[in-house]
């Protein structure tokens, strides 16, 4: 007797999907968070350059920049 997975395969790929959704809102605050900063930076200590880096300058999933 076989049992019917795809339920489960259904309901993997809607987690799967929301996953990426919540990190991409993640990302877009850190970014939004980061330039903001960086505008603080330059307005109050003349900052030239600001550089960003870890996780929020990931271009793909677990690759820093």
């Amino acid at each position: 007797m076989q049992m019917d997975v795809s339920p489960y395969i259904v309901r993997s790929k809607q987690r799967e999907v929301s996953r990426k959704s919540s990190l991409k809102r993640r990302h877009d605050k850190a970014w939004e968070l980061a330039r903001t900063a960086a505008e603080l930076l330059r307005n109050a200590y003349g900052a030239k350059r600001v550089a960003v880096f870890g996780s929020v300058a990931q271009t793909k999933e677990g690759v820093d920049l």
